[in-house]
């Protein structure tokens, strides 16, 4: 994966002033897909900046399990982000409140670098 991490437009940023992110767990031995919001809400508007959530599981999801993360900007646009989260797999249960010490890479789907466009 090529690394993107030092492309800077100033002209394409957006000030993000809302957040929506949820997980479909695909449960194990065809027992459906739970839905679980994570976090719904406003933010204060900014161009970057973190979010800090706890949330527990009641079931574990498969490798099929997506995690959707939806950024509002101030402009009305609307950005999408999702890849594989597997429920009670590492990149799950390890992380705290003091976050994970890891990099995206190892936690985040094995996204290391994303640039999505409104």
């Amino acid at each position: 994966m090529e690394n993107n991490s030092e492309i800077v437009s100033e002209a394409n940023k957006r000030k993000i002033n809302k957040v929506y992110i949820y997980e479909d767990v695909v449960r194990y031995n065809e027992n459906g897909i739970e839905k679980i919001i994570l976090f719904e809400g406003s933010v204060p508007g900014t161009e970057e900046g973190s979010l800090d959530t706890n949330t527990k599981f009641e079931h574990s999801g498969s490798q099929e399990s997506i995690l959707h993360v939806y950024v509002y900007a101030e402009n009305g646009e609307v950005g999408h982000i999702s890849f594989e989260n597997p429920v009670n797999g590492f990149r799950s249960i390890n992380i705290d409140s003091g976050g994970s010490g890891l990099g995206p890479d190892l936690w985040l789907g094995g996204i290391t670098y994303e640039v999505f466009e409104f």
